[in-house]
């Protein structure tokens, strides 16, 4: 133990991330992570007896070393601290039988009375915030709680959590640090078998704001750049606590957006932790998340405290900090209605000259930016030709790109959702003969992924003058009858790689290009229509993302936990996901996808006489065809 009491004194960061086993920036990238201490390793020795069948055995040897230690520790705690946290440290190591770092215990000898030992021997250093015999009993007890987190009901770490904030104003970095951390995996935890959050603002809605003060006091008394920045696992717990409290730090959460980004500009001077970074724009885009939908006019005010920031980072091309404004400025602008304030328009004039493409991170938020343009000022687009420019970056930058031609297809159904087909088609040849050059030279499974998804989009809305064959006539005028083979020969073969989050676009699509589209049925002599109906058939039988039954629109932001999915920093993109908004389902109107495809047959026989589709559809060779003219038939619906 006197090691590390000696590391605890001299370097409090390091005793904390071998202690806990927590990954550091450094060791992320060095590839490490394998350190650990002396008790580590005993504690091991310890949870493998237990595993191996020697549980009764273990845990009454070490249980008489535990009782041995708190008897000597009774005697004299000013000198005999020692004593109780090794006692604590075993007692720790026997309960356990699985640990993770994200969930902690998740599975404990039955053996150990957990919650007896917490009320008999660490409640009552958890609650001495400054007054027990060494601090390191402190850190014992959180560490404690911390461990057994799960094992403790939501009643039980509410009436601690206000105990876990008064260690925040801890002079010991290690004691207010564990408690960061605690408070921080606690907020994190979720109801069993989901992603529903254990607690609700309401829970937390008296201890944020003093919590995320004293933080960010914490923080601010670095008087350099990293030293601000070293303590990443602060900044952690600030952004749980925005994710948790949510609008319930409305009221004041300019003072603490203000903080935020003086602390920033700070970092911006040498940025030198990428998980800090992260959490840092994650609060901040988290507070934008939850605040603005709670107080609309607040809108204005994180416009005019962050856009000059952004701006500065932008134009100053601090590049770990780039790829974040743009997503910034992107969900400030999905946030506004009606006119858009003008000094947007210098965002696009910047996002649309080639220098900020030249960073590959950067171009996910670009896409994002320009998209966020199209939703929100197509008409400005439009008016100033600038679109043109966004045609071009999309033919020259993104199409020929394997890393991006997924932003591609973003920016793509951007377009037919917002411009027009009158106004769009004068460009869509010169598009799909960019398309349709990719596939010849440089095909890939992704990139006909997107493309299918892209066509079937477009086929799917019921705005703009588009119809089914909209692209398929583009196409065909391209060559005759390339449709059917593009049909045939790179859309089908993909068919079962459509991600579930777009099959249900991508069955709506094909199927009103199936029994709307002229250029598709004008083929019904040749394979292509019975085998892309017999492909649509097959999509049924997978798994199809239904968006009406999310159970929670914020379920992506209350998972963030970089460190334990092993994303940590990533050089060529790190996605903010307190700022992803999920998007209407385009394809709401169709209902259920079986019963809009029924509905479409039903139709087409009225318009056409019932002898023409009957032929197409027996022609299948798929057995899901003959089972779906039953279930046509049981319906209603004779053919």
């Amino acid at each position: 133990l006197d090691h590390e009491v000696e590391q605890f004194e001299d370097d409090p960061l390091e005793f904390i991330r071998l202690d806990l086993a927590l990954p550091s920036s450094a060791v992320a990238s060095s590839g490490g992570g394998d350190a650990t201490t002396r008790r580590q390793a005993a504690a091991e020795v310890i949870r493998s007896l237990v595993s191996n069948g020697y549980e009764v055995q273990a845990t009454e040897i070490v249980s008489k070393w535990v009782n041995l230690g708190l008897q000597e520790y009774a005697k004299n705690p000013g000198d005999n601290w020692k004593s109780k946290s090794s006692a604590i440290y075993l007692i720790s190591a026997v309960a356990a039988r699985s640990v993770t770092t994200q969930k902690g215990v998740t599975s404990v000898n039955p053996l150990v009375n957990i919650v007896q030992f917490f009320s008999e021997h660490i409640a009552q250093d958890l609650q001495s915030v400054g007054t027990a015999a060494h601090a390191i009993l402190e850190v014992d007890a959180i560490r404690f709680l911390y461990t057994f987190r799960n094992q403790l009901t939501k009643e039980q770490l509410l009436s601690v959590l206000p105990v876990l904030v008064q260690h925040l104003t801890s002079s010991s970095y290690v004691v207010y640090t564990y408690s960061a951390i605690a408070i921080e995996r606690i907020l994190f935890m979720k109801h069993l078998h989901t992603v529903r959050p254990l607690m609700e603002p309401i829970d937390v809605a008296s201890i944020a704001q003093p919590a995320i003060e004293m933080l960010l006091t914490k923080m601010e008394a670095g008087k350099t750049p990293e030293k601000i920045a070293e303590n990443e696992y602060l900044m952690k717990c600030v952004m749980r606590i925005i994710i948790t409290a949510r609008d319930k730090l409305a009221a004041g959460h300019a003072a603490t957006l203000g903080r935020i980004v003086a602390i920033l500009g700070a970092v911006s001077k040498n940025p030198s932790n990428p998980n800090f970074n992260q959490y840092t724009f994650e609060s901040v885009s988290a507070l934008i998340r939850f605040v603005v939908p709670a107080v609309p006019a607040s809108l204005s005010a994180f416009e005019q405290s962050l856009l000059p920031a952004l701006t500065y980072i932008i134009q100053e091309d601090i590049d770990q900090f780039v790829p974040y404004a743009f997503q910034i400025v992107s969900q400030l602008l999905e946030l506004n209605h009606g006119q858009i304030p003008d000094f947007y328009q210098n965002f696009l004039a910047g996002v649309l000259q080639p220098a900020p493409w030249q960073q590959k991170g950067s171009v996910p938020g670009l896409v994002r930016l320009i998209r966020a343009y199209l939703d929100k000022d197509t008409g400005h687009l439009l008016q100033t030709k600038r679109i043109e420019t966004v045609f071009g970056i999309i033919q020259l930058r993104l199409i020929p790109s394997k890393l991006n031609d997924g932003w591609a297809f973003e920016l793509l159904n951007g377009t037919v959702s917002n411009v027009p087909l009158p106004s769009m088609q004068q460009y869509l040849r010169d598009l799909v003969m960019s398309l349709l050059n990719r596939l010849r030279t440089s095909r890939t499974d992704k990139f006909v992924v997107g493309l299918v998804h892209w066509i079937c989009y477009t086929a799917s809305l019921e705005t703009g003058s588009y119809t089914p064959d909209t692209i398929p006539d583009v196409i065909n005028g391209i060559q005759t009858q390339l449709w059917g083979s593009i049909l045939k020969d790179v859309m089908l073969p993909v068919m079962a790689k459509i991600p579930p989050q777009n099959k249900r676009v991508v069955i709506v699509g094909l199927t009103r290009i199936l029994f709307r589209g002229q250029a598709t049925v004008s083929l019904q002599n040749s394979q292509p229509w019975p085998m892309a109906f017999d492909a649509l058939l097959q999509l049924f039988g997978s798994q199809v993302h239904d968006p009406a039954k999310d159970d929670d629109p914020d379920a992506g932001i209350t998972s963030i936990d970089y460190e334990e999915q092993t994303a940590g920093y990533q050089v060529a993109y790190s996605k903010l996901a307190a700022s992803e908004v999920a998007r209407p389902d385009p394809v709401e109107y169709a209902g259920d996808p079986k019963e809009y495809l029924m509905a479409e047959l039903a139709r087409a026989v009225t318009r056409t006489g019932s002898g023409v589709w009957r032929g197409l559809i027996e022609r299948c060779q798929h057995p899901a065809a003959g089972a779906f003219l039953q279930e046509y038939a049981a319906a209603g619906h004779p053919i």
